[in-house]
């Protein structure tokens, strides 16, 4: 369907043939006049009280988008989102409010003012989601859907306004080219990879800390969305400067993960954390400070045979043999050695 014209340029729908039109007073034209005037009334957004060949306009029958918008008390981008639903506007890439495909009728307006009245139930906020029920509650349980409980029936609805809400919030951002997995994960997939919950990244879109994107061919379900892995690591993984992650320092100190756990409860390497919301665990990490104080006294095993190109197994023999054994004071699954017990052997 073609763009809708402007209420005030109707007459460029009919050319010279309006004007010719308007002009003739024999009431012989009079019938043709009236057929004319109900398809101008019917098609396009003419304001009550506009004269239109002749005949003052009654009620408005038709609304663009702002008019409309004003005749329910509803946010325009909410409308349009609306009519989105019913096949009468689309999403285009790059624009926040949906386009219309025709102009909008008074009785379409009037059914969305009387939907707006009420809430949505479950199932209708599984669909406009695309999640199962366990997921649409755990949202609600998160603050991000208002809900209503009604007693007698045990059920909940929600807010329709929340709703929305959210699902602006969520899908403010289109993709407007081919995203790869190297750079973007699915929603649901991100959050296993990282062990993160929904909530916890639905929570960092919402605060505008993190920017999700949607093809602009999408339905704007969850399954859609699209987290961007390196912005993601900013916020659940601190600063190379500043510290890394228990898998990372074991590599630097050449050891397992469970030493790096028995380093930190003997109080030789410093661990803080990353809150996470809504999840039940933190991001713990190694300060690079405690690394660092950690290498100038210390050494594992493994980073001493690797120094000198030896086995680990053979190379302990080796220095068990010239009296320079594990630390005593570290219980550690790994052979930890101090840097001074080599600097007295040298001695």
């Amino acid at each position: 369907m073609s763009k809708p014209v402007a209420a005030a340029k109707h007459r460029k729908r009919f050319g010279g043939f309006f004007d010719w039109l308007r002009n003739k007073e024999d009431p012989a034209f009079n019938p043709i006049k009236d057929i004319v005037r109900e398809y101008i009334l019917d098609t396009f957004p003419v304001p009550e009280g506009m004269e239109v060949l002749g005949v003052e306009c009654g009620e408005q029958r038709r609304h663009t988008l702002a008019t409309g918008a004003r005749m329910i008390d509803m946010n325009r981008a909410r409308l349009g989102h609306r009519l989105v639903e019913r096949g009468l506007a689309s999403v285009k890439p790059g624009r926040p409010i949906p386009v219309l495909l025709d102009y909008i009728p008074v009785d379409v307006l009037e059914q969305i003012k009387k939907d707006e009245a009420t809430d949505y139930d479950l199932d209708e906020v599984c669909e406009l989601f695309g999640v199962h029920r366990n997921i649409a509650g755990r949202l609600a349980r998160a603050g991000f859907l208002g809900t209503r409980s009604f007693e007698d029936t045990g059920t909940y609805r929600f807010e329709r306004d929340d709703v929305w809400k959210l699902k602006h919030r969520l899908f403010g951002t289109v993709a407007m080219r081919s995203l790869g997995t190297d750079t973007h994960l699915p929603l649901f997939d991100a959050a296993r990879q990282f062990r993160l919950p929904i909530e916890a990244l639905i929570h960092y879109c919402c605060n505008e800390t993190l920017k999700l994107k949607h093809p602009p061919s999408s339905r704007r379900l969850l399954t859609d969305l699209l987290v961007p892995i390196d912005e993601l690591k900013r916020h659940i993984e601190p600063k190379r400067s500043e510290g890394l992650l228990h898998k990372d320092a074991a590599k630097t100190l050449h050891v397992d993960r469970k030493t790096i756990s028995e380093l930190v409860a003997a109080g030789k390497l410093v661990e803080k954390s990353i809150h996470i919301p809504y999840a039940d665990h933190s991001i713990r990490y190694i300060t690079v400070e405690s690394l660092r104080a950690f290498c100038a006294d210390y050494f594992s095993l493994a980073n001493l045979a690797l120094s000198v190109d030896r086995e680990p197994g053979p190379y302990a023999q080796y220095l068990a043999a010239r009296g320079i054994r594990p630390c005593v004071d570290i219980a550690s699954s790994s052979r930890i050695y101090k840097r001074s017990d080599f600097r007295r052997k040298k001695d």
